[in-house]
């Protein structure tokens, strides 16, 4: 029968493995060891060789007495040096060429014009006189001139000082010119555009009196005027007042005006100019008193022809009664008549 391990036997086992491999590092480490320290003392030998060589072998004697003996060292001659100049050339000036002359250009004329010659004094003039512009406006140029360059203009009835008169170019014959001063400005003009004394102021000029519209309510058309509107016209041709009796007699059943007032009837003749007329439903009339109050149309009685009932198309002709109630005695003014009478501006004519 095999016997069972021990614990013991594998404890030996492991120490001796240990063991080994620590015997075996050890050799490992001699061995390099001692491998390092032959090769130093291979580089070393040839050292100690060389010293060994160098060792002196000198056997000193009892006495040595040195003897100098003089050297005579030969004298040479120093070299002789003969100085030499070399003669420098001189310098042979040159002559520059001759410039070759430019050619004088000669000048033409051109648009510009040639500048007039300093002006020179005219004793017939005064120095400092006061002249005048008599036209709408005049040229201050730079020079007696018109070719010459507008400095400023100055507008009709100006003073201008006057510091001299001279001689320029002519215009309309006549070649004056007068050098005038105007504080910042010094400047001439032509003895045509000026006089000694101050032209009158301008006239005016009428503004054209435009009349005032037409069928307004401070320029109302006067009675019986066809007034025109956009559907067609429209006129009164008379007036009824009071018409308290006459309105009780087309219908038993109106009512008479309240107490203080009293009926104005008007006749209103219409021409239609539209496919159909309808002065209902057309026309707004409103009557004005002297105090500018507004009164409209009384509805509610029965008129005989009445305006408002009436309907008409294109070429004809209504014609009837539009009734108002207006206080006893107030002063009739104007009528006030639109058509379409939503959108159209009124109308005035007088009763």
């Amino acid at each position: 029968m095999m016997r069972k391990s021990s614990h013991a036997d594998w404890n030996f086992i492991i120490v001796f493995f240990f063991g080994f491999i620590v015997a075996i590092a050890l050799m490992a480490t001699a061995f390099v060891v001692g491998v390092r320290y032959n090769e130093s003392r291979k580089l070393q030998i040839p050292t100690v060789a060389v010293f060994a060589s160098l060792t002196p072998s000198f056997t000193p004697t009892a006495s040595q007495t040195l003897t100098s003996t003089p050297t005579t060292i030969p004298t040479q001659p120093l070299p002789t040096y003969t100085a030499s100049y070399t003669s420098v050339p001189t310098a042979t000036m040159t002559p520059f060429p001759t410039n070759t002359p430019v050619p004088t250009l000669a000048w033409t004329p051109s648009d510009t014009p040639t500048r007039p010659p300093k002006p020179t004094l005219d004793w017939r003039y005064a120095p400092t006189t006061t002249y005048y512009v008599t036209t709408q406006m005049a040229n201050v140029r730079d020079c007696p001139s018109t070719q010459c360059r507008v400095l400023m203009q100055v507008i009709y009835r100006s003073a201008l000082n006057v510091v001299e008169a001279s001689m320029g170019e002519a215009v309309g014959g006549d070649g004056t010119w007068l050098h005038v001063n105007l504080g910042t400005t010094d400047g001439y003009v032509h003895n045509s555009v000026v006089s000694l004394v101050q032209p009158p102021p301008p006239t005016a000029t009428p503004v054209p009196t435009v009349p005032p519209k037409r069928g307004t309510m401070n320029n109302p058309y006067p009675s019986g005027s066809w007034l025109q509107f956009e559907g067609g016209q429209v006129r009164t041709s008379q007036i009824v007042r009071p018409a308290n009796s006459m309105v009780e007699s087309f219908n038993m059943f109106n009512s008479p005006p309240a107490a203080g007032a009293e009926y104005v009837l008007v006749w209103f003749e219409v021409r239609c100019q539209q496919e159909r007329c309808e002065p209902m439903a057309d026309l707004d009339i409103r009557l004005i008193d002297s105090n500018g109050q507004v009164w409209g149309e009384s509805l509610f009685e029965v008129l005989e022809p009445d305006l408002d009932m009436m309907e008409g198309i294109r070429g004809s002709t209504l014609a009837g009664w539009q009734l108002f109630e207006v206080p006893i005695g107030k002063g009739l003014s104007l009528f006030q008549i639109k058509w379409p009478k939503w959108i159209s501006d009124p109308q005035y004519v007088r009763p």
